[in-house]
């Protein structure tokens, strides 16, 4: 929830060679900040590396 966690974040998994950036966003009136990976064409590719993603941050969602 807090930008240093969400550039941490990014950071390690950008050092994983998983491109990722920060992305703040608004949300029930407090800022949130959300860590993206990968511009993918199509689910069935982003779905294929959510499995990467997965082994570096468990947590990890598809984000439509």
């Amino acid at each position: 929830r807090n930008r240093k966690g969400a550039d941490d974040l990014a950071g390690k998994l950008n050092r994983a060679r998983l491109s990722s950036w920060v992305l703040p966003q608004s949300r029930s009136g407090e800022t949130v900040y959300k860590v993206f990976v990968g511009r993918y064409s199509n689910y069935p590719q982003a779905e294929s590396a959510l499995t990467d993603v997965k082994r570096k941050h468990a947590d990890a969602v598809i984000y439509p």
